[in-house]
């Protein structure tokens, strides 16, 4: 069975878009009925109801993606701050050695909600390169379609 580990922020933003989501997919239910109403008094209504049948799979698939993600959720402690190896829950300085462009990662959660310049699931590809590694380690994978190398200069 495949576990997600969250951090207790992260795990809050789940349950909210999760609840969101119920919200919407209520609202194109309720939706649906008033169409169905008028078409039975006679109106044209089948591409507005198809269009809405079109967003309503949409948001369920969603839905149901993030609920089985929140069932088998297990909730992780941040790591003690003298830990010297990326991991989840730490921030790292890493340089790209191909373009050499210095990046600050803070690595997260399996899903997150908010994605800045800084905030990456654990998951993603380049945090999934470094994942264990230690300051000075140089690591090369494809990322983002094209061969890089990558040079962890700090674990905050």
């Amino acid at each position: 069975m495949t576990r997600y580990y969250f951090f207790g922020d992260d795990l809050k933003d789940l349950e909210k878009e999760i609840d969101r989501l119920h919200q919407k997919l209520t609202k194109f239910r309720n939706e649906a009925v008033e169409i169905l109403a008028r078409r039975d008094r006679g109106l044209d209504t089948e591409a507005t109801y198809n269009a809405l049948s079109a967003m309503y799979n949409v948001f369920d698939k969603q839905l149901n993606e993030l609920s089985r993600v929140r069932n088998h959720a297990i909730l992780a402690t941040l790591p003690k701050t003298g830990e010297k190896r990326v991991c989840a829950g730490k921030n790292i300085v890493v340089k790209d050695l191909t373009i050499g462009k210095t990046l600050i990662l803070n690595i997260r959660s399996y899903w997150i909600k908010y994605n800045d310049d800084n905030k990456v699931s654990y998951n993603a590809p380049l945090p999934d390169l470094l994942m264990g590694g230690k300051v000075g380690e140089i690591y090369e994978g494809i990322i983002g379609g094209a061969r890089k190398k990558y040079k962890i200069k700090e674990i905050l």
